[in-house]
């Protein structure tokens, strides 16, 4: 079907075929609209008919969030990462209508609400569901993020925690019982936040002083060793549950803002403390195989990003 018809003052252009491709679009005068009808009509009949053309960006989604999300080490966080993405306008959008426009609209937007680094993992994230939904689901639709890249800013932090830091911390009340002992099993163990919280009482030795991490965010699994302190630490936490931190993600990282707030201490994240902790473990003569294995890294090159060696102690250890 193709037709135009009239709207108040403006004219209607419509083009329905086979396979379910259609667009329309209003313009201003009837030729305007006769012409893009006619290219449009040319447009349409160059794509596959089986194309799923009602398909939305917000379905796909959906389906990720329930049969996918689950599967994935880092799943918590992607889908409330997803469930906003579910609140923007491109979201209603059908897959095979999306335009670079529609793509930059949206970045220029988030980025009016995140930093580049922040949107670029978005970015990253919405090209596997889409890719997900064409390569495994058979859905019959180009990818329209593959061909929209954003370049990441440097992220290098190089943030070491002092003593006196430490010592903040340690002495500021805080009223979740769980972040100081996660505190300290993270400058002990360099595990991430959600390593930490995936630890269960079974996976821990305490008398090799072993802990094993079945699932990492890499997807290889991991055994970490534990020193004095973080067996003490452990010992001393009430639990009879499986899981040594039955709490969730966002409860404990708003209790460590909290904590920090209340400490006075400035642009201090949970995930410096692992940062710390791989420091730590060059500063104590560890080879970077073995720094790797504890931390979890899979090349040297990105170990490398995460140590950040004293330069006094490196100094004291060139003049001896």
């Amino acid at each position: 079907m193709n037709n135009i018809r009239t709207r108040g003052n403006k004219y209607q252009a419509q083009v329905r075929m086979s396979g379910g491709r259609s667009a329309s679009a209003t313009f201003e005068t009837r030729r305007e609209a006769e012409e893009w009808l006619r290219e449009k009509l040319y447009e349409l009949s160059k794509l596959p008919k089986d194309r799923d053309e009602r398909i939305t960006l917000k379905e796909v989604i959906e389906r990720f969030i329930k049969d996918t999300i689950p599967l994935r080490s880092s799943g918590a966080n992607e889908a409330i990462r997803l469930r906003s993405l579910l609140r923007e306008p491109i979201a209603n959008l059908r897959l095979t209508q999306i335009s670079r426009s529609d793509i930059s609209a949206y970045r220029d937007k988030r980025l009016r609400e995140v930093k580049r680094n922040t949107l670029v993992r978005d970015f990253g994230l919405i090209r596997t569901v889409v890719s997900t939904a064409v390569n495994d689901w058979g859905i019959k639709s180009d990818n329209p993020f593959n061909s929209f890249t954003i370049r990441r800013e440097p992220d290098y932090r190089q943030r070491r925690i002092s003593d006196d830091e430490l010592a903040k911390l340690a002495s500021t009340v805080c009223g979740n019982p769980y972040l100081k002992p996660a505190i300290i099993l993270a400058l002990e163990t360099s595990m991430r936040l959600g390593e930490l919280l995936q630890l269960t009482w079974h996976k821990i030795d305490m008398d090799k002083g072993l802990a094993e991490l079945p699932r990492t965010k890499n997807g290889h699994a991991r055994i970490v060793p534990l020193t004095p302190k973080a067996i003490e630490t452990l010992q001393q936490i009430e639990g009879e549950g499986m899981e040594v931190f039955p709490v969730k993600p966002d409860t404990l990282k708003q209790s460590w803002r909290r904590l920090v707030k209340r400490a006075g201490i400035h642009d201090l994240r949970f995930h410096d403390l692992r940062h710390e902790a791989i420091s730590r473990l060059l500063e104590m003569g560890l080879t970077i195989p073995e720094a790797a294995s504890v931390s979890g890294h899979r090349t040297a090159s990105m170990l490398a990003r995460y140590a950040h060696p004293d330069p006094v102690k490196v100094r004291e250890k060139m003049l001896r």
